[in-house]
């Protein structure tokens, strides 16, 4: 559009990127004000030699403000915003990597609505930090999120766990993700991909792609529940995992489960609920345990008129000593393995992140006796807020 010369949206709530105007030589008045505009000012603004006027503010915008010449410089008004910087000028490479990996998603609101400024290890919803400022953790899990997996992923080169479970994400698992030397856990599950699987090494990263009707992988030969067992726990915690996969799909088809909400730790909704840290990893590896244990169809757990949560009725169960899914073990080692994930993914969701086990403690409990493990702080607590739920009747 070559000829136009105003673009006037102000106060109009419109969501997404300012689009590619690049082409339109004769803008002079750009006024988006007062919307829910997300993502990069893009760069053409400081190309276009006839504007004279750009008014941005009161959005989500993010990134580096866009620089003009200043023998033609605009009148601008770029307030109320999420610039990494007060000034034109580059990025946080964290940021820079970040932004990337959002826009391949469309820049969502959701993530715009934290993702702001040039620290992402300070306030920034869904990423997890070390010491050091290096990112551990990205859990954009159930954001339903639309788009694909951002090459700029490759960025993040200390990155143990990358969660992308319950979206609606669709192209394909990116190879270049095999090169991330310390994953450990990825989760995609339940999006729409497609493609081969990539060679990640079974040893180092767990993937988690259950969900995808058109991705393709290589299926392992049917391993009994005993063997399994038996291999996770010599393999040590990463195959670990593998056993949850086996548990999930032989309970799967039995039990309704209605109190997991995601894999994402309330903290990471709001520091009210305490402070993001990796204890908010250990807790979304706790429902990951409960999610796969717990299955998502309809069960008779002889209640007939109402729907238990699934914390609810296994507590009830423990107290009552008489847990359900063991009827699914073919023997007592089975037993204890089931009862150990169960007690193992209790501790791991507590509300409160300081009373979550760090995750080495997670693994040596899962290494450990069944016997070292005690529920009795859990069992006991007066209010439990993770198991608070309304009840469901059934005409």
């Amino acid at each position: 559009m070559p000829k136009l010369v105003e673009v006037n949206l102000e106060g109009n709530s419109i969501e997404g990127s300012i689009p590619d105007l690049s082409n339109s030589t004769s803008l002079q008045y750009l006024l988006l004000a007062n919307n829910r505009l997300t993502g990069v000012v893009p760069p053409f603004l400081g190309l276009l030699n006839n504007i004279s006027q750009v008014s941005l503010e009161n959005n989500w915008l993010q990134g580096p403000l866009p620089a003009f010449n200043k023998s033609r410089a605009p009148k601008l008004n770029f307030t109320s915003n999420g610039f990494c910087l007060d000034h034109p000028g580059p990025c946080d490479h964290r940021v820079i990597t970040l932004l990337q990996v959002a826009q391949t998603l469309y820049y969502p609101f959701l993530l715009a609505q934290s993702w702001r400024g040039n620290n992402p290890c300070q306030d920034w919803n869904f990423i997890t930090c070390d010491d050091k400022g290096n990112i551990r953790t990205v859990n954009l899990t159930n954001l339903n999120l639309t788009g694909t997996i951002s090459l700029s992923f490759k960025n993040l080169t200390v990155l143990e766990g990358l969660y992308l479970g319950g979206n609606r994400l669709n192209g394909s698992i990116l190879d270049i993700l095999t090169s991330l030397r310390q994953l450990k856990i990825l989760d995609v599950s339940n999006n729409n991909l497609s493609g081969s699987l990539p060679p990640f090494s079974k040893k180092k990263t767990i993937v988690i792609t259950t969900g995808n009707a058109f991705l393709q992988q290589s299926h392992s030969p049917k391993t009994s529940l005993s063997s399994t067992f038996i291999i996770g726990i010599s393999a040590g915690v990463g195959v670990i995992v593998m056993i949850f996969v086996a548990i999930f799909y032989y309970c799967k088809r039995h039990f309704n489960r209605r109190g997991i909400s995601g894999y994402i730790s309330p903290e990471m909704f709001s520091q009210r609920n305490g402070r993001v840290s990796h204890k908010s990893d250990v807790y979304s590896y706790g429902m990951l345990i409960l999610e796969m244990i717990g299955g998502n169809d309809n069960y008779d757990i002889g209640e007939s008129h109402s729907t238990e949560y699934f914390s609810d009725w296994i507590l009830k169960d423990i107290k009552e000593d008489k847990i359900r899914l063991l009827r699914f073990a073919s023997g007592k080692d089975d037993e204890d393995i089931i009862k150990k994930i169960l007690f193992v993914g209790l501790w791991c969701i507590q509300m409160n992140p300081s009373d979550r086990p760090k995750m080495c403690k997670v693994v040596e409990m899962l290494q450990g006796k069944l016997e070292s493990i005690s529920l009795e702080s859990i069992i006991s607590s007066p209010t439990v807020p993770l198991l608070q739920h309304s009840d469901a009747s059934h005409s």
